[in-house]
């Protein structure tokens, strides 16, 4: 899979430890089908040998506009990542 190898080169050449993955759950707390999706490129990436976090993204994009991101999709991934670790810190 081309993701796959692509995210390989930029785990290498960054160093990462760990990926967390967004998992998009329905307003409900569900999974749809684009969670089905997301799972199993989650499983795929798994081969790179590096730990996979799935973690719940919902209400992500509208944060990033409530905070004025310029690019929802990149304000978006930071609040999710700044949610983990938050998360991981308690």
């Amino acid at each position: 899979m081309k993701d796959v190898a692509e995210l390989k080169k930029v785990a290498d050449a960054e160093k990462v430890d760990a990926l967390v993955v967004g998992l998009p759950l329905t307003l409900r707390g569900e999974e749809g089908h684009q969670a089905e999706r997301v799972r199993r490129f989650a499983a795929a990436i798994e081969e790179l040998g590096l730990p996979v976090q799935l973690y719940d993204e919902r209400h992500t994009s509208s944060e990033a506009e409530l905070r004025g991101a310029k690019d929802i999709d990149a304000g978006a991934a930071t609040i999710l990542l700044e949610d983990f670790l938050a998360q991981r810190a308690r």
